[in-house]
C-alpha cells in the first residue's frame, strides 16, 4: 500500500520489488538526487507534489548543479515510471505528473581518425616520468581504448572480454546494455587489425583495464593530454541548449571518452564499407535511427 508513501519510500519499495526477481538489481541514482533536493529545500517530497510546475523548477535546479540534459531526461523518465507503478498500488498522483519538457540540447560528439587511433596505439608511455604504477595504468587504459576503437563495443562490453568471445578472427558478444548480438570480423572491420591481435594475445584475450568508466575516462584524458599534438588542438562546436545557440571551444582530449572508441569505429567503417547494414551487425544496433547518431564526419 503506497497511498501515504513519499517518493523516497516509493523508490525503496520499487527496488525491493525488482530484487525479488533479480537480486543484483542496483539502486536508482534518482534516489540520491531526491534526497539532495529534500535536504536543500528542507521538505519531504510527496507524489502529489510532482506537477508540471514541479518539473520546471526541478529540471532547472538539477541543471544548475552541472548535470547534462541527457542525464536529467533519464531522471525524469525514471520518476514518471516510478509514479505510474506506484499509482497501481494506491498512490495518488497529480494530473500533470508526466508533463515535463526537457529543453533542447546538443550532445557533444567526437570521432577520431585512423591516424589518431594509430598514434595512441603506438605511443610509448614508458618514456614518461612518474610512478611505475601510474605508468602501468596509463598503458592499460591506452590498450583498452584501442580495443574499443577496433572492436566497436561499449566500455561495459570491453571489460567483459574473455577467450570464449573469439573464434579465430571473429569476435562475438551479447551486449550488456541492450542484449543485442554483435559480430565483428577483425580482419575486415578493425581499424588496425594486426595491433588488435597483438593486444588480445598480450592480455590473454581479456580486457587490459576493468575499473569504472569514470576512472577510465580520467586516465584517458590524462594520457591524451600528455600525448598532445592533435589532441591538444582546440575544437569549435555550436551547441544548442534551451533554444540558445552558443559556440563552445574545447581541447580535443577533453571531448574523448570511452564511447569515442565506439563512435570512431562506426564512423570510419561507414566510410569504407559498401553498406551500413554490415557495420550495424558489428555494432549491434537494431535500428538505423540510433545507429546514425554515432556517425561523425570530421573535416577531413
Amino acid at each position: 500500500d503506497l497511498s501515504e508513501a513519499s517518493i523516497i519510500e516509493i523508490i525503496d519499495a520499487f527496488v525491493d520489488f525488482k530484487r525479488k526477481f533479480n537480486p543484483n538489481y542496483k539502486s536508482l541514482n534518482l534516489r540520491s538526487v531526491v534526497l539532495r533536493a529534500e535536504k536543500t529545500f528542507k521538505c519531504t517530497l510527496k507524489p502529489e507534489q510532482v506537477t508540471d510546475i514541479f518539473y520546471a523548477s526541478f529540471i532547472q535546479w538539477i541543471h544548475e548543479s552541472g548535470l547534462k540534459y541527457s542525464t536529467i531526461r533519464s531522471y525524469c523518465d525514471q520518476l514518471r515510471c516510478l509514479l505510474f507503478w506506484a499509482a497501481k498500488h494506491g498512490c495518488k498522483l497529480s494530473s500533470t505528473f508526466d508533463s515535463y519538457r526537457i529543453p533542447s540540447y546538443f550532445a557533444r560528439k567526437l570521432a577520431l581518425t585512423q591516424d589518431e587511433i594509430s598514434h595512441i596505439a603506438h605511443y610509448d608511455v614508458y618514456k614518461l616520468p612518474g610512478r611505475p604504477q601510474t605508468i602501468k595504468t596509463l598503458e592499460r587504459v591506452r590498450d583498452t581504448f584501442v580495443l574499443c576503437c577496433n572492436l566497436g563495443q561499449r566500455y561495459s562490453d570491453i571489460i567483459r572480454l574473455c577467450p570464449e568471445n573469439f573464434n579465430r578472427n571473429i569476435y562475438r558478444t551479447m551486449q550488456k546494455k541492450t542484449g543485442s548480438k554483435a559480430v565483428v570480423d577483425i580482419d575486415k572491420y578493425a581499424i588496425i587489425p594486426t595491433h588488435t591481435y597483438c593486444l588480445l594475445e598480450k592480455y590473454g584475450y581479456r580486457s587490459p583495464y576493468t575499473s569504472t568508466a569514470s576512472n577510465f575516462n580520467h586516465y584517458l584524458h590524462k594520457l591524451l593530454k600528455i600525448i598532445g599534438d592533435e589532441f591538444g588542438q582546440t575544437v569549435s562546436q555550436e551547441v544548442k541548449e534551451n533554444g540558445v545557440m552558443v559556440r563552445e571551444y574545447h581541447k580535443k582530449w577533453e571531448l574523448c571518452t570511452s564511447h569515442t572508441g565506439r563512435r570512431s569505429f562506426i564512423s570510419i567503417n561507414v566510410m569504407r564499407c559498401p553498406t551500413e547494414a554490415e557495420v550495424r551487425k558489428c555494432s549491434g544496433h537494431s535500428s538505423a535511427r540510433s545507429f546514425e547518431r554515432y556517425i561523425s564526419f570530421g573535416e577531413d
